[in-house]
C-alpha cells in the first residue's frame, strides 16, 4: 500500500533545486566574435564534442541559428565543461543548410574555432577547445568561402 507524505514531496523539490543549482554552476558562456560579420542570411553556431560527428558536420551537441544582422558577438549559454570543436556557417539563402557543391565542399561562408582554415575535410583537433567551470570565453572566428570568392580553388 502506497501512503501519501507531503514530507516526501518537499525533500524531492528540495533535491530537484539542488541538483538544478549544481548544474548551472558547471555551466560556462561562450561568446563566437565574428570577425567578418554578415549584414543578411542567418549565422548558425555548431558545437561538436566528438570527431565523428565534426568530420561530418552532422548531430551538433548544441546549434544556435541567428539572423544576420552585422552583429558581431553570439553568446551561447550553459554549456557544461568539456572538449569541443566549434564551426559556425552563414546561411546566406535562410535555407535552413549548408548549401555545398557535389563533392561535399561548402558553397557558402564557414568559419572555425582558433583560426583554423581547413584545406580538406574539417579536423576536430584543429577546432578543438576547451570549456572549463563557471568560465566566460571568447573565440574569434573569420567566415570564409572554402572554394574562394568565385567558387574555385584558388580563385577568389
Amino acid at each position: 500500500m502506497i501512503v501519501y507524505n507531503p514530507f516526501m514531496k518537499q525533500i524531492h523539490l528540495h533535491i530537484l533545486t539542488v541538483l538544478l543549482l549544481c548544474s548551472s554552476a558547471w555551466a560556462a558562456d561562450l561568446t563566437v566574435e565574428l570577425k567578418n560579420p554578415p549584414g543578411t542570411g542567418t549565422v548558425e553556431i555548431l558545437l561538436f564534442d566528438s570527431p565523428g560527428g565534426f568530420s561530418g558536420l552532422r548531430a551538433p551537441v548544441r546549434s544556435v541559428k541567428i539572423p544576420a544582422a552585422g552583429q558581431t558577438d553570439y553568446r551561447m549559454t550553459g554549456i557544461p565543461p568539456g572538449e569541443y570543436a566549434v564551426m559556425v556557417h552563414h546561411d546566406e539563402n535562410n535555407n535552413g543548410e549548408l548549401d555545398k557543391n557535389f563533392i561535399g565542399i561548402p558553397r557558402e561562408p564557414v568559419g572555425f574555432a582558433n583560426g583554423y582554415s581547413p584545406k580538406g575535410p574539417p579536423s576536430y583537433s584543429r577546432a578543438q577547445l576547451t570549456v572549463t567551470e563557471e568560465s566566460s570565453q571568447t573565440i574569434p572566428v573569420e567566415l570564409s568561402r572554402p572554394l574562394g570568392e568565385r567558387g574555385r580553388i584558388g580563385a577568389g
